[in-house]
């Protein structure tokens, strides 16, 4: 005949030391994830504001985008009419323009 060990159903030292670790161990786990979401929820903060900015910039963005336009058709208008004009002086000073002789 084996003699078999029974398992007490009272807590041993043993248990009781598991126990304390594992409760050690969900402490730590849910201290270090609470450290965690605070800096999650500063970094979100810090998004936020990020974003806000960058949309107000776009807005400027688009602005200046409009104005060194209106600069470009100003300048080609500049530029075709002095482009004609020298064209035109050049065919008078040789007599070809215009209908005066």
């Amino acid at each position: 005949m084996q003699k078999r060990s029974r398992q007490s159903i009272f807590p041993t030292a043993a248990g009781q030391s598991l126990n304390t670790s594992t409760s050690l161990n969900k402490q730590r786990q849910l201290s270090q994830l609470n450290v965690q979401l605070a800096q999650l929820q500063e970094n979100l903060g810090k998004l936020e504001n990020l974003v806000l900015v960058t949309a107000v910039q776009a807005d400027f963005i688009r602005l200046l985008g409009g104005v060194c336009g209106g600069m470009l058709m100003a300048a080609q208008r500049v530029l075709v009419d002095e482009g004609a004009g020298v064209g035109s002086r050049e065919e008078d000073d040789n007599g070809e323009g215009g209908d005066e002789h």
